[in-house]
């Protein structure tokens, strides 16, 4: 007993420190969750402000940075989303860098020799050595508000869970940030995956069926000779399969003054992306000597990157142009390969392990490694070299971003472009002059008979227009031009919807431009409504549901359940004429295209066929029979397609956690789905068959007046901020979902703000 005493006195004493050193740890953490939130308001002394330095940041939390000179502004720009987004900012410039895993450890250490491999860091070195002068000056002063915010503090609640700090900010930095979303943007490698992966599985004729060229009749951006299609496309008889893989996704559309009730040009953008919380893109309005420049911003960077300077507005689609090739090496190509040694610095709960991997490159790009790649199946058999445009060193999207700014007429642009060797974007304009025009920046690849890149086009056929006959500019992501040489997954859903919509009004405003960008009509829907009128259920429930979908205007619209019916009606479809045939149990994915072509054009009658029963079904019956699958599932009758189909807002790392993750996520019922004009993607494979959440959608919406700018329209979700507790983190999910917008003003006045705002000076000590 003795003995025991002494021994139970110590554990109760370990188990006490244990609480406390639990509770301490806690509190620390709480307070700084609790404390973390940035002074948005008063003054602020600062060493390294280059003059007096306003933010105004009004009811919805975007600022409106006013300064002495444009460095001033651009030092300001840097503090304030530093202050609403470092952390994310943080992550961007790991991830093309290859340093997530200093921060996170072994949970991305694929995804950091990914970037290795492509040895981005040696792109951001060359594009380092030829900033021009005013650019030069941009970053310098972006990067020093950053680091003046993180001395500042307080820094973002994530570090305190991760127990580390942030390092300072460079303009290296901000060029990674800029290439990451140049790397995203350029297309060829998830769509040479899908057809690699698929030719494993389908005959020739299969294939040429499942990824056919884009059809005669789909819009065309530019229409041969020098006008743009003018004619409605409508929903027609024959509407067939335009691309191979996922939808890409963007709209852009503008109109002349003559089609304008003002007189002006109007313009409407809404670029698609992965969405998650916070935003990928940040509101801002900066008050630069040269003028107002307003819009979306990349965190990280400083410039406005799709918006509205003093004379134009711009939006981007993506221009689909395949820019990215994966080579086959032959045995002296890659004996000729040069070896790289490549260091990963690993975070380790007790410090940190160092990780080399050597890589190799090739004349005709880096060659991939299939033990560090996420797509390793598309690597074995041999050495693969990787060519992407996002890899060229001449490459000067920032200087682009920065031209068109202040750009004033079609030339501009036009110029702005050529600065852009990637990504391939579709540049839709807007000037107060009156002018409306389009342009496609980006590398255009020649390619051989084999389809290899070996080199570039002409400038001569890049497409380029200023005030086309028709009084109207639209792209959402279809085929620019009849140039066949221009080669990409080009989609013509979107825009054939869009192109009707536009027809029905001879003159537009800003209320009409935004019910075409809320509108969650599919033409896919439309045309698959028409097929079913031949389907030959045979169970009650399916013949009922066949009634009920006959009956709906087919809208994806959030309140109804009519969409989500025929979105379980057209994944049971969709397996039945492809799954089989894909040899898989539950398709990944669903090609809207293949399905219409199929339905409609009648391609080949033996899709409709189940390879897996003797008899020989045609189209009406596996239609009849994707109807009765359908209706045996089980839907509660409250049940909506917004609901099912609601949009996840999510936080990269913290929404895996069982308790923070429901506390940063932000779920917002949403209507559309792919080929709307509100696209929104959805998975089908989903946590239980009634589960279509999507998490991609337009990350981005503006609609601009060239009569009154400042009456333009804006929204991003789910908010500007990415601080859990600030009240502008979620703010925006539910406008967003209505399509709704904000102006961002340019005339208010930091002296004498707008009620509910909140002014933070900067001034030099």
């Amino acid at each position: 007993m003795n003995v025991l005493k002494p021994l139970l006195i110590w554990a109760l004493r370990g188990l006490l420190a244990l609480v406390v050193i639990i509770v301490g740890l806690g509190l620390w953490i709480g307070g700084r969750y609790w404390f973390s939130l940035p002074k948005i308001s008063g003054e602020t002394t600062l060493a390294s402000a280059p003059g007096e330095v306003k933010i105004l940041r009004d009811t919805n939390g975007i600022p409106h940075i006013y300064g002495e000179s444009a460095e001033a502004v651009y030092f300001g720009m840097g503090f304030a989303q530093a202050q609403d987004r470092f952390f994310f900012m943080d992550l961007a410039r790991r991830a093309i860098r290859g340093r997530l895993s200093e921060l996170v450890g072994d949970l991305t250490l694929t995804v950091d020799a990914e970037a290795r491999a492509m040895n981005w860091e040696a792109i951001i070195a060359a594009q380092r050595e030829t900033l021009p002068e005013n650019l030069r000056k941009a970053l310098e002063a972006y990067a020093a508000g950053v680091n003046a915010a993180l001395a500042k503090g307080p820094i973002a609640p994530e570090y305190a869970l991760l127990f580390t700090r942030p390092a300072p900010w460079t303009i290296e930095d901000s060029l990674a940030c800029g290439l990451g979303l140049v790397v995203d943007q350029v297309i060829g490698l998830r769509e040479d995956f899908a057809a690699a992966r698929l030719n494993n599985v389908l005959s020739p004729a299969q294939f040429a069926e499942f990824f056919p060229a884009y059809p005669e009749w789909a819009p065309l951006t530019l229409a041969p000779g020098s006008g743009v299609d003018a004619n409605p496309t409508g929903i027609g008889p024959a509407l067939p399969v335009a691309k191979a893989g996922p939808n890409p996704g963007s709209n852009a559309f503008a109109v002349s003054g003559a089609r304008s009730a003002t007189g002006k040009p109007l313009l409407a953008g809404d670029p698609h992306v992965g969405l998650g919380a916070p935003a990928t893109f940040y509101l801002a309005h900066l008050k630069l000597p040269e003028g107002d420049v307003v819009g979306a911003s990349l965190p990280g960077t400083p410039l406005i990157v799709m918006g509205r300077g003093p004379h134009a507005a711009w939006a981007i689609t993506n221009g689909t142009i395949d820019a990215l090739d994966i080579r086959k090496l032959s045995e002296g190509e890659a004996a000729a390969s040069t070896e790289r040694r490549e260091t990963i610095r690993v975070r380790t709960l007790l410090g940190a392990r160092q990780k080399e991997i050597i890589f190799r490159d090739s004349a005709h790009g880096p060659i991939a490694e299939p033990a560090w790649t996420r797509s390793a199946a598309l690597f074995t058999g041999g050495n693969f070299a990787v060519k992407s445009a996002a890899a060229d060193r001449a490459n000067r999207p920032m200087e682009a971003m920065l031209a068109l700014q202040f750009a004033k007429s079609g030339e501009d642009v036009r110029k702005a472009a050529q600065l852009m060797r990637a990504p391939a974007l579709n540049l839709t304009i807007a000037l107060d002059n009156g002018d409306i025009g389009f342009a496609v920046s980006g590398a255009l690849p020649a390619r051989d008979s084999a389809g290899l890149w070996i080199g570039d086009l002409p400038e001569t056929e890049r497409p380029f227009l200023v005030n086309p006959a028709a009084g109207f500019v639209l792209n959402a992501n279809n085929r620019q031009t009849t140039n066949d040489k221009l080669t990409g997954p080009f989609s013509p859903w979107r825009a054939a919807r869009i192109n009707d919509l536009l027809a029905q009004n001879q003159r537009h405003d800003l209320e009409s431009f935004a019910a075409i960008q809320r509108d969650v009509t599919p033409a896919t829907t439309l045309r698959g409504l028409i097929a079913l009128r031949s389907a030959l259920p045979q169970s009650p429930a399916g013949k009922a549901l066949l009634e009920r979908l006959n009956a709906w205007d087919g809208a994806m619209a959030a309140e109804r359940q009519e969409p989500l019916l025929y979105a379980l009606f057209y994944r049971e479809l969709a397996q039945a004429l492809y799954g089989d045939e894909l040899k898989t149990p539950q398709i990944a994915s669903i090609n809207e295209d293949f399905i219409d072509n199929v339905l409609a054009e009648g391609v080949s009658d033996a899709w409709c066929d189940d390879i897996g029963t003797p008899a020989a079904e045609d189209c009406p019956i596996l239609l009849g029979m994707a109807l009765d699958k359908a209706a045996a599932i089980a839907v509660p009758p409250e049940l909506t397609w917004g609901e099912a189909h609601e949009l996840r807002f999510t936080h990269p790392f913290l929404s895996r956690l069982p308790l923070l993750g429901k506390y940063y996520s932000v779920r917002q019922p949403v209507g559309g789905d792919a080929d709307a004009p509100f696209a929104t993607h959805f998975s089908v494979r989903g946590e239980t068959k009634l589960d279509f959440h999507s998490d991609f959608g337009p990350g981005f919406r503006a609609i601009y007046d060239l009569g009154d700018l400042n009456r333009s329209r804006f929204m991003i979700a789910p908010g500007q901020s990415g601080h859990i507790r600030s009240p502008f983190y979620r703010n925006f999910a539910g406008k967003w979902a209505a399509g709704e917008g904000v102006e961002i003003r340019a005339d208010l006045d930091p002296g004498a703000p707008p009620a509910g705002a909140k002014v933070l000076v900067l001034s030099r000590k």
